[in-house]
């Protein structure tokens, strides 16, 4: 009822599926209403033939009365727990004193993962082009937008670093690269540089690519990577450095340091702004799996904030998915 509503909708599914057989059932749709909030759901709704509707009594998964409902397969963040770095103790000053840009440094902001429930930080992966693994990062959201992990250079088109030589022997063994650098910018990293990744269109202009750096020679301007690369890389080729701390130095960048489970970010607003949304993306699964599923409708209902295809569908008959959004997602909205 209103007043006593399930606690979660996989439980009203399995009220449904033991009352729909019942000869006794009238003709018609049976409804699921959500009330309207914000439910973070880190579990895939299962919706198949076991406990989905019949042509006699179709399921309908809806929004009550038109209150807005997101379902997030991650956690809202209050950004009021976050810390201004400048403003802090002075282990903390010295830790954003050494961000490159000067404006970061008074701008950049800490937050305790671990103190809002976020406990399990999965570590970053070799992707990209022919890697097939179902890897896709935990990603990190301001005001309905994706932020982007602090790298360098900032743009894929900048001709600040590219590839100056490279010892390639094949696909799964690691290689080497030396990188021009005439500013010496990388010369300047010297905090968590045991997890930094490089990218870019190595070994021609279509296959991107991302990889661990296993050793990095900042006096050579030499990078060793941990694993294989499906090109060799090529002399002049653009790659840029990503998840390197240091280099949070524009609005909307950010840094996990994952063994303490902190987020660092240079958010893209104002000091003391409290209307703001931040959210970070921590389930791994598709958030709805139809899996062989019959006679329902999903009506209404906003999905974001995804490490996986938000709604997966096969072998499904008269399923309908009306006037829903689904955004901030890693893979498919639908498939």
């Amino acid at each position: 009822s209103i007043l006593h509503p399930f606690k979660d909708w996989n439980y009203a599914l399995t009220v449904i599926h033991e009352q729909i057989n019942d000869p006794q059932l009238p003709e018609g749709p049976i409804y699921v209403y959500l009330r309207g909030g914000v439910y973070e759901q880190y579990y895939r709704l299962r919706i198949k033939g076991g406990n989905c509707g019949t042509e006699k009594n179709r399921i309908i998964i809806q929004n009550y009365n038109q209150e807005k409902v997101r379902i997030m397969n991650g956690k809202q963040i209050d950004f009021s727990k976050a810390v201004l770095m400048s403003e802090s103790t002075d282990a903390a000053k010295e830790i954003s004193n050494s961000l490159i840009d000067p404006l970061a440094r008074q701008r950049l902001m800490k937050l305790d993962l671990a103190s809002i429930g976020i406990t399990e930080i999965p570590e970053l992966e070799d992707y990209g082009y022919e890697k097939t693994g179902e890897f896709r990062s935990m990603e990190v959201f301001f005001n309905g937008k994706g932020m982007q992990l602090a790298r360098w250079p900032n743009e894929d088109s900048s001709d600040l670093c590219k590839i100056t030589n490279s010892t390639y022997t094949d696909a799964d063994t690691p290689f080497t690269l030396n990188y021009r650098d005439d500013s010496g910018r990388t010369s300047q990293w010297n905090q968590h540089l045991n997890n930094i990744y490089v990218g870019g269109y190595m070994g021609n202009d279509w296959a991107k690519v991302y990889h661990k750096v296993y050793d990095l020679d900042k006096k050579e301007k030499k990078v060793v990577s941990v694993g294989g690369t499906p090109y060799k890389p090529q002399k002049n080729q653009k790659i840029y450095f990503f998840n390197v701390f240091q280099e949070i130095d524009q609005p909307g960048e950010y840094y996990i340091d994952r063994p303490n489970k902190i987020l660092y970010s240079y958010p893209p607003c104002l000091p003391g702004d409290q209307n703001v949304s931040m959210s970070i993306s921590v389930g791994t699964t598709e958030m709805v799996d139809l899996n062989g599923a019959h006679d329902i409708s999903i009506f209404g209902l906003d999905f974001d904030t995804c490490r996986n295809t938000i709604v997966k569908s096969y072998n499904i008959n008269r399923v309908e998915i009306d006037s829903c959004s689904f955004s901030l997602g890693a893979s498919n909205a639908i498939t």
